[in-house]
């Protein structure tokens, strides 16, 4: 078997997205997507009434934290300026195969040294890969692709929960579910909790302090948790966010636990208010606060105090909460819910992937050696 190496500069059109200002998607609606540097959501930041591109293409994320993910299109869209674009050339190769190809090798190319990390074009077109002939490079990406609609369907069903909670959560939904005059009072969260920050809690402090309480920090990943300590700061039921970086994202928490300089803490002092319920409503109000002009994004102290929130009477907020509570340990569980299941097709495509990208390079080195014999 044949197996042909080029650069990507060889089989590709190259170029990259524009500036589309979040002003521009708001006042341009339509029903063409927008693909940025984010991986959340396919890529997707808005949608517009205009496109610039319509086809097969490679996309990838030229800079930011997500930079040198690579995701396949076909379809009318439109890329920003943190957005690189491909267009095959070259009738041999598959645009499927290519971005499951790149996928692999793309990230081994980012520049780590900035600031910001980035995956530019001049680096990306000389990024070398090896291709079967068609008929197997479609088999491949078939079988490949099976693992990722699996995932695309399981994190559908996490839209779906949220879909459900903001329908919950509205006041019109609330009152056609529970009575036409169910009263609202609204508070600033300034007004209900009281509110607090994490102290500095170094790595260094977590290895020579081991023990079973979680620190919490500005990760959004294992439950925002960075390690476990033997000392506890806070006991009961508390909310947190995380104040930068990933800023705006909302935790509930209910035992002893310790929180970093980079986690906000609110501990509810009214009585009519439910600490479930108040941190489904956060979960959807607080990234709105987030201020992502700053090199870093946050949400301060200040600002969370000031977010002005709508709460139903007390026993219909531990209603709606102990509904929604049940729908997120089922999509947020890391061992029986959705994210287990993502995660479990995730190492099946990454075994996969490897596997038969493996068997492509035994392939060459097998056609190496015969062409030398």
């Amino acid at each position: 078997m044949q197996i042909k190496t080029y650069k990507i500069k060889d089989i590709c059109e190259i170029s990259r997205g524009k500036a589309i200002t979040k002003k521009y998607i708001k006042d341009n609606p339509g029903q063409y997507p927008v693909y940025s540097s984010t991986t959340a959501n396919n890529g997707e930041i808005g949608r517009i009434k205009d496109y610039d591109l319509d086809g097969e293409y490679v996309t990838w994320t030229t800079d930011g934290i997500y930079a040198g993910t690579v995701f396949y299109r076909n379809e009318k869209f439109n890329a920003s300026q943190h957005c690189g674009v491909l267009k095959l050339k070259n009738n041999e190769i598959s645009a499927k195969f290519l971005t499951y190809a790149l996928g692999m090798e793309a990230p081994k190319f980012v520049n780590n040294a900035c600031p910001i990390p980035n995956l530019n074009l001049s680096r990306t077109e000389e990024i070398e890969l090896d291709f079967p002939p068609l008929q197997i490079q479609q088999k491949i990406a078939t079988i490949l692709d099976t693992f990722t609609e699996l995932s695309a369907e399981l994190r559908e069903r996490k839209k779906q929960y949220a879909f459900y909670r903001d329908y919950l959560l509205n006041q019109e939904n609330i009152r056609k579910i529970y009575g036409a005059n169910i009263p609202f009072e609204t508070f600033q969260v300034k007004d209900i909790c009281e509110i607090r920050r994490g102290r500095a809690i170094t790595k260094a402090y977590i290895r020579n302090n081991p023990g079973e309480n979680p620190v919490y920090s500005a990760a959004t990943t294992n439950d925002g948790e960075l390690g476990r300590i033997k000392d506890c700061d806070f006991d009961g039921e508390y909310i947190t966010w995380t104040t930068n970086g990933y800023a705006g994202v909302v935790f509930y928490r209910n035992g002893k636990f310790n929180a970093s300089q980079d986690c906000g803490v609110l501990k509810v002092k009214n009585k009519k208010i439910c600490t479930k319920f108040l941190s489904f409503l956060l979960k959807i109000e607080a990234p709105k606060f987030v201020h992502n002009l700053a090199s870093r994004p946050k949400l301060s102290q200040k600002v969370m105090a000031e977010i002005e929130l709508s709460f139903p009477p007390l026993e219909i907020q531990e209603k709606i909460a102990d509904i929604l509570f049940a729908f997120e340990k089922l999509c947020n569980d890391l061992v029986e819910g959705i994210p287990a299941e993502i995660e479990l097709r995730k190492k099946q495509l990454d075994y996969y992937q490897n596997f038969l990208f493996n068997w492509v390079q035994e392939q060459k080195k097998n056609s190496l050696s015969t062409n030398l014999n």
